[in-house]
């Protein structure tokens, strides 16, 4: 299937062609066309539009490949099957854009059979696929448990003369293989990354963490967390996953201690206290006499109260989006938490849950879920009540 690969040139990006897809003059105008399913009224009103071509034949691919693309994400194969070659029979042709959009689509939807026609159809047509079109491939491959197709397609890719395998390929994979627990898939995918050179970056460490939580190997985790802070200062996002990943390892010591570097560095920065939907708080620096003491576990695993670190060991916040920052703390808390719960500490349970309220975190219900549970295990129902109404 994958032998006819050929040389093309990397032209524009998938959100581009989203872009030209759904502009407004032609959504306008095609509600009325879609329900009746006549498309030969989108020639009236012939105008020119930006790229110098009729409109009407604009309008035609525009409304076509988005009903495509409508019956991919529905799952009515057989139509989506049927409409798929008047692509080609338009008086302005699909191009690889387009094809790309319905190719982005199967894998929202996880049709794999979809992808395949789209695959053949621009065979068919004479369209060379380009780096976006393997992308979405790969990912599709992937979101459907193909993970020993998609390490072909990787392999060929990485011989190939024309479209080369790049990294966000092999992290499409990668990610594949978290999804379906396999450490096999894993291994085999980093070998050919290896062997072609390319190295790792944050997201493939990410889903190399990830892969050894869901397999519930600790040693696994911290060994590429290990291997991520040598290349730099790891995201929020990066600090959730391994802190995620280390409460399903059952190793809450390092989760803990993780958690509390992941707060001491974003809440010692100034701007994290003036974030969206949180009033405005005094920096760090300010309120330390007045905060809780901090949280963390013996080597024992018990808890033993807390610490907070001093702002000057806490490290600058930069280049993160602030909006996004607050979701991954809260995230790795409520992780926490319930793991805590699992494990019988509710006490750690309580006090990470009150230096949630402290830090002004969002208390969610997956937040209260997880707290009831430990205490209720640990000290009852009345006293669950209790803390829920401090």
């Amino acid at each position: 299937m994958y032998k006819s690969l050929r040389s093309v040139p990397f032209r524009r990006s998938l959100s581009a062609s989203k872009g030209l897809l759904t502009s407004q003059p032609v959504a306008s105008r095609a509600e009325d066309v879609y329900n009746s399913q006549d498309f030969t009224k989108l020639g009236q009103g012939i105008t020119e539009n930006g790229l110098g071509l009729a409109e009407s034949g604009v309008q035609r691919i525009d409304n076509l490949t988005r009903r495509v693309s409508r019956d991919i994400k529905l799952g009515r194969d057989e139509v989506a099957t049927r409409l798929l070659p008047q692509m080609g029979s338009q008086d302005r042709p699909a191009t690889v854009i387009y094809c790309n959009y319905l190719l982005n689509s199967c894998a929202r939807a996880r049709n794999l059979n979809m992808a395949k026609e789209v695959y053949r159809f621009m065979e068919r047509n004479g369209l060379r696929m380009n780096e976006i079109s393997y992308g979405c491939f790969l990912r599709t491959l992937c979101r459907t448990g193909q993970l020993d197709e998609a390490l072909e397609l990787l392999d060929v890719l990485s011989r190939s003369k024309g479209v080369k395998a790049n990294l966000i390929m092999y992290n499409t994979v990668l990610n594949g293989c978290s999804l379906a627990k396999s450490k096999v898939h894993a291994d085999k995918c980093l070998a050919v990354m290896e062997r072609q050179g390319i190295a790792k970056d944050e997201m493939s460490y990410v889903e190399l963490i990830k892969l050894s939580g869901l397999l519930h190997d600790a040693s696994a985790v911290k060994f590429w967390w290990e291997e991520l802070i040598k290349k730099g200062q790891p995201s929020p996002s990066s600090r959730c996953t391994t802190i995620v990943a280390l409460c399903r390892s059952r190793a809450l010591p390092e989760a803990l201690t993780a958690l509390t570097e992941m707060s001491n560095i974003l809440s010692a920065n100034d701007s994290f206290h003036r974030l969206p939907g949180k009033k405005s708080r005094p920096p760090r620096s300010e309120i330390e006499s007045d905060m809780r003491e901090g949280f963390e576990l013996s080597s024992e695993g018990q808890h033993t109260g807390v610490r907070v670190r001093d702002p000057a060991e806490s490290q600058a916040l930069t280049g993160f989006h602030h909006w996004e920052v607050r979701k991954e703390l809260q995230d790795a808390f409520n992780a926490l938490i319930n793991a805590a719960g699992q494990a019988g500490q509710h006490k750690l349970a309580e006090s990470l849950f009150s230096e949630m309220r402290n830090l002004g975190l969002r208390l969610s219900i997956y937040t209260f879920n997880a707290l009831l549970r430990a205490v209720v295990e640990g000290r009852g129902i009345s006293h669950a009540i209790r803390v829920f109404m401090v």
